[in-house]
Parts: structure tokens; sequence; C-alpha cells
């Protein structure tokens, strides 16, 4: 649980050190984030769609300004020795 709530407020809520920080511009569930939408720099708004703390998280593009017929990411995290997790991010 802790790198999910890593990947959460540092990638997420804090851009993951990809220029500015996104705007949030709907607050999700406080635990899992689920329903939160943030603006990411170009006027794209990505809404977290599903999430479970600790496991995965879904989000797509729900607004932008180009034509963008679907895009969709996953975000799992599975326990991977001791201490460890294995983060598997996936788009389509």
């Amino acid at each position: 649980e802790r790198c999910f709530d890593a990947w959460l407020s540092d990638v997420w809520i804090g851009g993951g050190g990809c220029g500015p920080a996104p705007r949030i511009v709907k607050e999700g569930d406080a635990v899992s984030g689920e329903g939160c939408v943030r603006a990411v720099p170009g006027g794209i708004h990505e809404e977290i769609l599903a999430s479970t703390r600790g496991r995965s998280i879904e989000y797509h593009i729900k607004s932008g300004p180009f034509p963008v017929s679907y895009h969709r990411g996953r975000v799992d995290f599975e326990p991977h020795g001791q201490g460890a997790t294995l983060v598997t991010w996936t788009c389509s």
C-alpha cells in the first residue's frame, strides 16, 4: 500500500516530476483516488475510473483539445519480495 500511496501522491497529484504539477479539478475518494479528475499541461483532463488501494488504478483521458477516440491506462501494484513492489503501467 505504501507504493500505491506514493504513486497517487507523487505521480497522479504531483505530476511525477514532468513539468508543472497537475491541477486537481475534482477530488476523488480520499483513500483510493477513485473519481479524481486532474488537469495536466495541454488542457488534458484525466479521471481515475476505478481503484483498489494497494492493487490497481484505472484512468482515462476525459477530455482534451485534440481528437482522442480512446486512451485508458492501468497501473498494477504487485508485492515482489520483501519490501518491494512490482509496478506495471499499461496504456491502450
